[in-house]
């Protein structure tokens, strides 16, 4: 496997997200994005890094990419429910600026009760509701 993060010196603010994409690059964008979206279904609690590390070696991949990609999933929101705007930003962190990936996984997330709206005034599906937050963080600049 290629590695992007090894050029980086330990403790570098960007080390982690660079093994990230290593884990990206490694698996090609629709298997990770099929992936991370199966592993936004649990919390810290419900996938022990143990557990996690276990399916990450059949996929190939060991070391420090594991404790980043762990990090980068569970340590956002460990444990509790998300705030919409932490969790949005936290998946196109994850997943990039591919707005129709990130609104999926969004909107299933929000069907799973990992994410929550407070009120539903507008009576906005979740799908529609996901890409209504899309549209927003882009124009209040939040979500850049």
């Amino acid at each position: 496997m290629h590695v992007f993060y090894q050029h980086l010196p330990v403790g570098h603010p960007d080390r982690q997200k660079k093994a990230v994409e290593d884990i990206r690059y490694h698996m090609g964008d629709e298997a990770f994005g099929e992936v991370t979206k199966l592993f936004l279904k649990y919390t810290r609690d419900s996938m022990p890094f143990e557990k996690f590390k276990e399916y990450c070696k059949t996929a190939g991949i060991s070391g420090y990419l594991v404790e980043a990609w762990y990090e980068e999933l569970f340590g956002r929101c460990s444990g509790k429910k998300c705030g919409q705007r932490e969790f949005m930003r936290g998946l196109v962190k994850q997943l990039g600026q591919n707005q129709k990936l990130v609104c999926a996984t969004y909107s299933q997330a929000e069907r799973d009760g990992i994410v929550e709206r407070k009120n539903n005034a507008t009576g906005l599906s979740a799908e529609n509701y996901a890409i209504a937050l899309w549209k927003d963080g882009l124009k209040k600049g939040w979500l850049t």
